[in-house]
């Protein structure tokens, strides 16, 4: 009975109007349940239950219902929105995305004291320009819409639902966000930990959630009546965004370690020996495994880029997750060449031209949408690269780009090249003792080769 009269006697409508007759439906309710109680007792089908509660008869289960009528009516429209939003978290395509934010550019390297008048100084503060789920955005919808009926007049009235109604409504707000957090990650984990594009949704996803929550509370606080005083005072949705940004540094923390591991296997295993394949005055077959192996690794980050990250992930956040797995390319590179106990000339050679072409196929990755007249970052190539900005983006993104460049231009070099470049700071990224190792591997014993190691042995620090 008491089933039947909570998905009968209870208005199925979500607008709020519903409420201005609510007292008046309380009333009904409670005096046609108290007349029916009374025929049922008088045909003796029903027992009366003489117990004691308080000092007063204790009541029936239908009693108690229709006492507490306007309270149900907030408990049934809360499991109303929260079933409407398990829907649209189930139901709806994870995988279709909608774009939100504000497209904040990186900073002109080239002119920092360039004065912008289009900024207000807010820009540190906005959610960068990125791609999250509309199932993440029409649950934030819902979320809003939660809220707004919460902050309602009608709901606030002091006859409606006994002032029950909005607090159990910004409950709500709050438990459709917990119900991401609760459902997404168990519903898609094996594509969140296995597919690039869907750990990246999965990151924006939470970064929109911190972002909205950060600011939501103190949104609707204000809005609240003045016969809410605990509301106003309560609203916040701050202690939400630790949650939603540990859960997005996790999703794009382990895709990052994960297409590490891809490299290493892709790229790692083909350069095993490169470095003792160096002291070759020809090439060999290590050489062009090498070269495989960096296009290899190159197709992987690109498939990466246009599959995955570059359409999805904002400018800042791709540039930070594609220079993590370039650095990856180069520091097994690097490991080969700075640990050689001899380089030919040949190889020398070698080395410098395959650096540079390493450099030149990376900067690709990091070429703005923006900037491409074909719509296409990768469709044509920059005529140079030395002045674009994608070389200064991939740059400050990759934290090996400096040392990278420097060993490859070492291996054009004679001794008094070095010696030049070392006070022009070429060398800066690379350590006192990498240099003096390399200088020993490339250059057979001399007076010069004697003096300039001598020039670098008093320094530990980076020359």
């Amino acid at each position: 009975m008491v089933r039947a009269m909570w998905d009968t006697c209870l208005p199925a409508s979500s607008s709020l109007d519903v409420l201005t007759g609510l007292p008046d439906m309380a009333d009904s309710i409670s005096n046609r349940t108290a007349s029916f109680e009374a025929d049922l007792i008088d045909m003796e089908l029903l027992l009366q239950d003489t117990s004691m509660v308080g000092g007063s008869a204790a009541l029936s289960p239908l009693s108690v219902f229709a006492s507490n009528y306007e309270r149900r009516f907030g408990e049934k429209r809360r499991i109303f929105i929260l079933s409407e939003g398990r829907d649209i978290l189930l139901k709806g395509d994870y995988h279709n995305t909608t774009t939100v934010g504000v497209d904040v550019k990186p900073d002109q390297a080239d002119s920092p004291l360039e004065f912008d008048e289009t900024d207000d100084g807010m820009s540190v503060f906005a959610l960068h320009k990125c791609s999250v789920s509309q199932v993440a955005s029409n649950l934030m919808a819902l979320c809003r819409q939660t809220m707004d009926d919460a902050v309602d007049p009608r709901s606030c009235a002091p006859s409606a639902a006994n002032a029950a109604l909005p607090p159990q409504l910004y409950r709500t707000a709050r438990e459709l966000l917990d119900l991401y957090r609760a459902i997404v990650p168990s519903a898609y984990g094996s594509e969140i930990a296995s597919v690039p594009r869907t750990a990246a949704i999965l990151h924006n996803d939470c970064v929109f959630f911190a972002h909205n929550c950060l600011t939501l509370g103190l949104e609707y606080k204000e809005k609240f009546p003045a016969n809410t005083p605990r509301l106003r005072q309560l609203c916040t949705f701050v202690d939400l965004v630790p949650p939603f940004r540990e859960l997005a540094e996790r999703a794009m923390g382990s895709m990052i370690d994960r297409q590490k591991a891809q490299l290493y296997e892709v790229v790692g295993s083909r350069i095993s020996i490169l470095g003792d394949a160096l002291r070759a005055n020809e090439s060999v077959v290590e050489w062009t495994d090498a070269e495989t192996a960096l296009t290899a690794g190159t197709y992987h980050l690109r498939h990466i880029s246009q599959a995955a990250w570059r359409p999805v992930l904002s400018r800042d956040i791709y540039g930070r997750a594609m220079g993590n797995l370039v650095d990856t390319i180069f520091s097994l590179f690097l490991d080969q060449v700075m640990n050689a106990h001899d380089i030919s000339e040949p190889a020398s050679h070698y080395v410098g031209a395959l650096f540079r072409n390493t450099t030149r196929t990376m900067v690709e990755l990091f070429v703005d949408e923006g900037r491409s007249a074909s719509g296409s970052s990768f469709t044509s190539r920059p005529s140079s690269y030395t002045d674009s900005a994608a070389l200064k983006t991939a740059r400050s993104s990759c934290n090996y780009w400096e040392k990278f460049t420097a060993v490859g231009e070492f291996m054009y070099m004679s001794l008094s090249d070095i010696t030049a470049a070392l006070g022009e700071g070429t060398f800066r990224s690379v350590s006192g003792p990498e240099l003096s190792k390399l200088i020993v591997a490339a250059f057979d014993d001399s007076q010069k080769r004697t003096d300039l190691l001598r020039l670098l042995s008093p320094s530990e620090n980076a020359v």
